[in-house]
């Protein structure tokens, strides 16, 4: 149970952080570095079956996940719990609202981050009251509102 949640954690760590590209790549098990070879130990027995691409992204992650401090992984298994709890249909919508917010102007990104901190730190009373008015609109005042705020950019 440890090692495939390991497993989740450093897959949803893949996503959630964007991660494309390392140094180097070992080819093999035995050429890991130690710390690396604990984070990826779930791995060991199919490491030679993997594709570089996948090595190579496993590597970061783990060398991101060593990077992280206390905080940061409980931070990142808090989210990969979340994400293990989505059914296919809610992965696919966050992962094209990941990719929509990937294509945005670093100012656009910075008023949806700003936005999302506002949002995160008000009351549980004020966020649900928040929800319930954006339920009650109307998807053409839906849609004005998000050309009002992609003309913010």
């Amino acid at each position: 149970m440890n090692s495939q949640w390991l497993r989740y954690s450093i897959y949803g760590l893949l996503l959630l952080l964007g991660c494309n590209s390392i140094a180097s790549v070992a080819d093999e098990w035995d050429k890991l570095p130690p710390d690396t070879k604990q984070t990826l130990s779930s791995f060991e027995d199919r490491w030679d079956s993997l594709s570089t691409d996948k090595r190579q992204k496993l590597q970061q992650a783990a060398d991101q996940w060593q990077g992280m401090s206390g905080e940061q992984r409980k931070q990142a298994k808090q989210r990969m719990q979340r994400w293990n709890k989505l059914t296919a249909d809610e992965r696919q919508a966050v992962s094209k609202r990941q990719k929509q917010f990937q294509q945005l102007s670093p100012k656009g990104k910075a008023i949806i981050r700003n936005q999302f901190k506002r949002f995160s730190t008000m009351t549980p009373a004020k966020r649900k009251q928040l929800k319930q008015r954006w339920k009650k609109l109307t998807p053409a005042q839906k849609r004005r509102l998000k050309r009002q705020i992609k003309n913010q950019q």
